[in-house]
């Protein structure tokens, strides 16, 4: 999951800054270093509604491409793929609520 978030975020980014993807795909420690990716990643949306757009649209390329759907004979195929055929089951919403007490820790994105 951390390479995958790492080059979905890297992609985006990329549109508007290749120096910054190149930054986002070298960082080493991602779990501890995502945060100044993602600020980043904001910055380069900020500077147009267009670079918004095509930052948001390139993220959601890389995802749609790598993300891979396991279909119900136990095949995969990317998610769009996945996407492009209409489905033979229905998908249903679950809801599963966990027993221990919510964390006082709450992440917060300066800007």
């Amino acid at each position: 999951s951390t390479p995958t978030g790492k080059e979905i975020v890297a992609a985006a980014v990329g549109v508007s800054s290749p120096e910054k993807a190149d930054k986002c795909r070298a960082e080493r420690k991602w779990r501890f270093g995502y945060l100044r990716h993602l600020l980043g990643l904001v910055e380069e949306q900020c500077k147009s509604p267009q670079t918004a757009l095509d930052v948001a649209t390139a993220g959601m390329d890389k995802a749609y491409d790598t993300f891979q759907f396991v279909q119900p004979d136990g095949t995969s195929v990317s998610l769009r793929e996945a996407m492009s055929k209409p489905a033979a089951d229905k998908f249903h919403t679950g809801y599963i609520k966990g027993e221990a007490p919510m964390p006082e820790k709450v992440l917060e994105i300066p800007y």
